[in-house]
């Protein structure tokens, strides 16, 4: 708690408020964007300075679903500038299946931008995406996925980036108390893979980016979106 209070305290003696509307930042186009639903302060580029990352919602909502954006801001003479801008980052309100909104959080910490998102029905996935700053851009330096259902199978993929390091396993979801048993599957499973796949370069502002699709030495595939 101690940790908390001077975490907050800090930004406050720096003029960053715990709270934030979009007609605080004169940068934000509001015949564009309507709400912010997530922000964070960090020095991401390692200048000694602060950086202000958003998460909006954009006005051209269609069939329910609500676009979003990802932007950076720098600070030049007292006033929010943008930096850097993604609005193919974060999924849109209605991206998530039968669980309604994926965006889970978008946040600074230790120089590296987290992003996470999850949904699904029965069947449900997450995924989370770390990034960080390097030559004047930001590398995804780690992924992690999930994908499964109770009592059925469900898959995970751990790729460190910067090391080339891969972890992909298919393993069996536990069933809850009552729901039966799935021990059947386990003459099968699990399978787990570790491989190297290094030198890849993904760029969190890049907007043409394909999603990138990688085999397994066992001839299973998984996705990078």
């Amino acid at each position: 708690m101690k940790q908390l209070i001077l975490f907050f305290s800090f930004f406050t003696v720096l003029g960053f408020s715990q709270t934030l509307e979009i007609d605080e930042i004169k940068a934000i186009d509001k015949d564009i964007y309507s709400k912010i639903i997530e922000f964070s302060y960090g020095d991401l580029d390692g200048d000694e300075n602060i950086e202000l990352m958003l998460v909006l919602n954009r006005l051209d909502t269609s069939e329910n679903n609500i676009p979003r954006d990802l932007i950076i801001l720098k600070m030049n003479d007292s006033t929010w500038n943008v930096w850097k801008k993604s609005s193919t980052t974060i999924l849109g309100s209605d991206e998530g299946g039968a669980m309604g909104d994926p965006f889970q959080r978008a946040y600074i910490d230790s120089n590296q931008i987290y992003i996470s998102h999850s949904g699904g029905s029965r069947w449900r996935w997450s995924q989370r995406h770390i990034y960080s700053f390097y030559q004047d851009t930001f590398l995804l330096n780690s992924y992690y996925s999930y994908w499964g259902a109770f009592c059925e199978n469900k898959i995970e993929v751990d790729f460190n980036l910067i090391s080339g390091n891969i972890s992909y396993s298919i393993d069996i979801e536990e069933c809850p108390e009552g729901f039966g048993n799935n021990h059947h599957l386990l003459d099968s499973l699990p399978i787990l893979e570790e491989f190297l796949y290094k030198d890849l370069r993904i760029n969190l502002f890049n907007e043409n980016r394909p999603i990138l699709d990688i085999i397994t030495p066992l001839n299973n595939t998984f996705s990078i979106p």
